[in-house]
């Protein structure tokens, strides 16, 4: 065992690996907190979003009902080219929609302050452990 200072490795060592427990708990009760937050403000809002989407669908049903039958009344149409010519024009928006959540989805970051925080203290340890050998 080498003396550097008045401190033996194994002290240096069972500093190290002290610091590094604390470092651990302290970055997953940081991810912990991060989650039960987002995983609470997800719920509220997946909640209201489908009391929306709902009570949307069923007005959206009921306001393309009556505007399929007006078409149909106006112009003298049948009225099942008016519901498919209707379907056909709603789904081209719905998959254009879909691409934009999509689009949307894939940007999330989730927990980026435990990532900011982890990626210091390995910068940190790895700093560490350079000066200790």
């Amino acid at each position: 065992m080498s003396i550097r200072d008045g401190i033996s490795t194994m002290q240096l060592l069972n500093q190290l690996i002290s610091d590094l427990r604390t470092l651990l708990r302290q970055e997953l009760a940081l991810a912990r907190a991060e989650i039960r937050e987002e995983v609470a403000q997800l719920v509220i809002a997946l909640a209201l979003f489908a009391v929306a989407a709902g009570t949307l669908a069923i007005a959206g049903l009921w306001v393309l009902i009556a505007v399929t039958r007006g078409l149909a009344s106006i112009f003298g149409w049948p009225l099942a080219a008016v519901y498919a010519g209707v379907g056909g024009a709603l789904g081209i928006i719905g998959l254009v929609l879909l691409a934009v959540v999509w689009h949307q989805v894939r940007t999330i970051r989730m927990l980026p302050r435990t990532r900011e925080t982890l990626t210091e203290h390995v910068h940190w340890a790895t700093h560490r452990l350079d000066q200790g050998a």
